[in-house]
């Protein structure tokens, strides 16, 4: 589809186009499959009172993705399109109207931008089905996950910047804009 760079659409995905937070509902999944039971409500807990301590987001992100530090990348990625395929079967996984607002701004060839603090693992499934044309989140340095990039993909700058970049790829006639977990060549 040929999609108008003048244009972009911006849509969280947290409780907005899907009625989770796709890193907690994760983190549950993951915790279930590891079987480690208690750590979900472990670091649920642990992150609540960072929060009503008041540090910053940037920091309990930071947190989270400690939980998977030394995991190989290819095990969360699987565990991510796993988590996907049976979170989407749930009757009341998506936020209806914002996904008819999101098809109709498709139907006009608006570029479609997902945003969230999440990680690749919970964003890729998801927009890889919506087709977004880009996907905005929290990277990994590495693939073993030993922390995240510094560039947490959660403020308004970062998605500006990347909204500009994909207006200039489809004015040069480059194609699709690297999504999360994909880089640019």
């Amino acid at each position: 589809m040929s999609v108008r760079p003048s244009n972009a659409a911006f849509f969280d995905i947290d409780e907005t186009v899907i009625a989770a937070k796709s890193m907690f509902d994760f983190l549950r999944f993951w915790t279930a499959k590891c079987g480690d039971g208690a750590g979900y409500e472990r670091m649920v807990s642990r992150i609540r009172q960072m929060v009503q301590r008041g540090v910053h987001r940037t920091v309990t992100n930071r947190e989270y993705y400690r939980h998977f530090h030394g995991v190989p990348l290819t095990d969360l990625q699987a565990a991510g399109a796993d988590w996907y395929a049976r979170y989407r079967q749930r009757p009341d996984a998506f936020i209806t109207a914002t996904l008819s607002e999101l098809r109709r701004h498709r139907s006009q060839r608006t570029a479609i931008v997902l945003v969230s603090g999440s990680f690749p693992i919970c964003v890729q499934p998801l927009a890889e089905e919506l087709h977004a044309d880009l996907a905005l989140c929290t990277e990994p340095l590495d693939d073993r996950f030993q922390g995240v990039s510094g560039r947490m993909r959660s403020g308004s700058a970062g998605s500006v910047g990347r909204c500009a970049s994909c207006a200039r790829s489809r004015r040069s006639g480059r194609g699709r804009v690297a999504g999360p977990g994909r880089r640019r060549r």
